[in-house]
């Protein structure tokens, strides 16, 4: 609009600049502007141009949007991209170890992704949640899916169609994954059971084709998978069908970023690189290392918004302790201003004392920075980032809330320094820890038994608030309760605790199975079993009866006959009738017919 001003224009930009940093920081300096624009308008009618946020000093250090250090990494990654919009499959693999920048350098990706009008959706396992069956692979889909619903009736019924073409008869095992799909494909039928063998492969086929819908000519889909250190198994099985059949993929770019100190030899990832590259399927593998002294030096020079002739020296001090960890770097600097060791001027300019700086102790780990910035909390705050850090990388604040007995208002009151000081963010009502050095510098202040004990407090608190009669095995939360239960099992001391725990681990087992994720499943069968030392047949017959024919069809669908055939036999004598035994009988033959044993089957 020619009537506005064009440095109205120009601090409206500066409003909404990409990078938070480069916005106006203070609303003393959004004003002193305005005001000057307002003075020159009242007398003259018109502005003339001037140098915008000369009042706006902020005294706080701004994690930096600029990416330093990684120009070569992120264009390799932008080219592989390029290959799968050209319709071939692609698949890249970033390495480094923890505050590294490996999540930075994909979130780096995202705009020029978008840009060629493909999808970018993403999913991050965590330590705490790895027995969860294709959890990160859930989060992928959910939000996609989620992405779907916003857009017009047109592209929803071209979904629609697409996914009812993929799924065919077989979209409720997706539906159950993922509900909110429902919505976009309507209800769907029943799908017929089916032995262990074949239903884990019928639902692995159903899972390749809906990941494989999801991309086209038209919209190619960037799938980014972080933390895949933590990865399940069921998750390791849809991976390596992508690598086994490429082809199959078209359009689709798989991202992974992992922690490779956390990773050996046996590791199943390992086994999978080593795969891949033995049948040499596409796969880009990019280690970062450490940031430079100059990449150091340039990034401390921007986020103190002055030159590098300035920093140099700051830099080199910084860099002896961070060894060019870039979320070192940034956390160092805060540490320092925290402690008066950086000073704004009343002109703006952050000022330093070089030969103080010399004799000064930076913490000699991220995770102690983090600790350092926890231990100035309040005791309350404190209190509950401990038990936000037991409940994961990731929680609801209505869940947090729950098991502190406090209402979320005041969930969020004592939580504000946290969030003020970048400790935790919030998503709607999802609150994340900014870092996972951030969740594991919370959880350090607890010891092993304090650990236990607020993991089972977890257990309980979402125990006690399952509504009455519901189905154990349909709850959204399963899995996270039998996680909670597992990591605070040395708090279960009497047999009433502990056959609860047990009947939440065979649920939890029932719902992987469903899932086909028969390894989580079994996992599941086996907590149960141990928290039964020396059961009783008699009391817990139909229990133990059940989890037990369960426990060997998931040992079976695994291949691991022996000790099938040795839970059956222990079934078999401990069956009171012979409609039990005709159903460890049936376990049995179903089980070696999956696995092609057919003599033995007759047998």
């Amino acid at each position: 609009n020619p009537k506005v001003p064009k440095i109205i224009s120009k601090i409206v930009r500066q409003l909404l600049h990409k990078a938070p940093e480069k916005r106006y920081q203070t609303a003393i300096g959004l004003v002193a502007d305005l005001t000057i624009a307002k003075q020159q308008w009242q007398v003259n009618q018109e502005i003339t141009p001037f140098p915008l946020k000369q009042k706006d000093f902020s005294n706080r250090i701004i994690l930096p949007s600029l990416l330093v250090g990684r120009d070569i990494d992120k264009k390799q990654l932008l080219n592989e991209h390029a290959r799968s919009c050209a319709g071939e499959f692609r698949a890249a693999f970033i390495s480094g170890l923890s505050g590294i920048g490996k999540t930075r350098l994909i979130q780096e990706l995202q705009l020029p992704i978008i840009a060629h009008a493909a999808y970018f959706t993403s999913g991050k396992f965590d330590q705490f949640t790895k027995h969860i069956p294709y959890s990160t692979l859930i989060q992928a889909w959910t939000h996609l899916i989620k992405t779907f619903l916003t857009e017009d009736k047109q592209q929803l019924d071209y979904w629609k169609h697409r996914i009812h073409q993929a799924l065919g008869d077989n979209a409720q095992l997706i539906i159950d994954l993922v509900p909110e799909l429902e919505l976009i494909i309507g209800s769907q039928p029943v799908v017929k059971d089916l032995p262990p063998v074949e239903s884990r492969n019928r639902f692995n086929n159903v899972a390749g084709n809906f990941l494989a819908c999801l991309a086209s000519k038209k919209h190619p889909l960037a799938l980014f998978i972080d933390d895949l250190q933590w990865c399940d198994g069921a998750s390791f099985d849809l991976l390596e069908r992508l690598f086994t059949s490429p082809e199959e993929y078209p359009y689709t770019y798989l991202i992974g970023a992992y922690r490779h100190n956390e990773v050996d030899s046996s590791h199943r990832l390992s086994c999978l690189i080593n795969k891949v590259k033995t049948n040499r399927s596409p796969l880009l593998e990019i280690r970062l290392e450490a940031l430079t002294v100059r990449d150091v030096n340039q990034m401390t020079a921007y986020i103190l918004n002055t030159y590098p002739t300035r920093t140099q020296a700051l830099a080199e001090l910084i860099y002896q302790t961070s060894a060019g960890n870039p979320l070192f770097v940034n956390e160092s600097l805060r540490w320092l201003h925290n402690y008066q060791h950086l000073h704004l001027s009343d002109q703006g300019l952050w000022t330093w004392d070089e030969a103080q700086l010399r004799h000064t102790a930076i913490p000699s780990t991220a995770l102690d920075l983090f600790k350092d910035k926890i231990q100035k909390l309040q005791p309350e705050s404190r209190e509950l980032l401990a038990i936000a850090a037991c409940l994961g990388a990731t929680f609801s604040a209505d869940d947090l809330a729950l098991i502190a007995g406090i209402s979320k208002d005041n969930l969020y009151k004592t939580l504000f320094d946290a969030f003020n000081h970048n400790i935790l963010l919030k998503d709607k009502e999802r609150v994340y820890f900014f870092h996972d050095q951030v969740q594991a510098a919370a959880e350090s202040f607890l010891d092993i038994h304090e650990k236990q004990k607020i993991h089972a407090k977890i257990a309980k608190a979402l125990i006690k608030a399952i509504p009455e009669h519901s189905d154990l095995s349909k709850l959204s939360n399963i899995f996270i309760i039998v996680e909670h239960l597992f990591s605070g099992s040395g708090e279960l001391h009497s047999d009433k605790d502990k056959h609860l725990a047990a009947e939440f681990n065979y649920f939890a087992g029932i719902a992987a199975m469903k899932a086909l994720a028969m390894d989580n499943a079994n996992f599941f069968f086996q907590q149960s079993k141990l928290l039964f030392p020396c059961p009783d047949w008699a009391q817990h017959y139909e229990f133990l009866f059940s989890l037990h024919k369960y426990l060997a069809r998931t040992e079976m669908a695994l291949g691991n006959q022996q000790a099938a055939e040795k839970i059956l036999n222990t079934l078999v004598k401990e069956a009171k009738t012979e409609l039990d035994k005709v159903d460890c009988l049936y376990e049995q033959t179903t089980g070696l017919s999956s696995m092609g044993n057919f003599v033995e089957a007759i047998r």
